[in-house]
């Protein structure tokens, strides 16, 4: 890069950073009301034991699950928008594009979410804990109806 970008660029290159920033605010409130609803469902199976409330929980970890890595891909694609503008010459004018390019698409699917650290780590185990969780209710309720079986 050869001198001082322009001020027009420097815009572009704000309206980008301020798309990341609400993407990873975003990613960060569906984690914590992820946990919220996890922290709730195991609140509600300490009173209830139901398998079923533990394997719909499961599942909304899951919803929870796809819709962080979507907004983590996404931030992905505009980090690379970021970077590619500001790799321009400074004489190149700013374009103003706020849509990642196909290429840019394509380099960044939404496994690149779903593996990530960040979301992994916190799904993954949270959905294990439930399904887990749901078993062992399962089991427990089934060894008592036997146990009893005309109550």
């Amino acid at each position: 890069m050869s001198g001082a970008l322009p001020d027009d660029r420097i815009r572009h290159l704000e309206m980008l950073q301020a798309a990341i920033t609400r993407m990873a605010g975003a990613a960060a409130s569906i984690k914590s009301l992820g946990l919220v609803i996890a922290a709730g469902a195991l609140a509600f199976l300490a009173t209830s034991p139901e398998p079923r409330i533990a394997l719909a929980a499961a599942g909304l970890m899951l919803a929870f699950w796809l819709l962080d890595a979507r907004y983590l891909q996404q931030e992905k694609w505009f980090r690379d928008m970021f970077d590619l503008e500001q790799s321009l010459d400074a004489t190149t004018p700013a374009s103003f594009v706020m849509t990642p390019s196909a290429d840019i698409r394509a380099r960044t699917s939404i496994r690149y979410g779903l593996i990530s650290w960040s979301t992994w780590a916190l799904y993954g185990s949270l959905i294990a804990f439930l399904l887990i969780l749901a078993s062992v209710m399962a089991a427990s309720s089934s060894s008592a109806a036997r146990a009893c079986p005309h109550g």
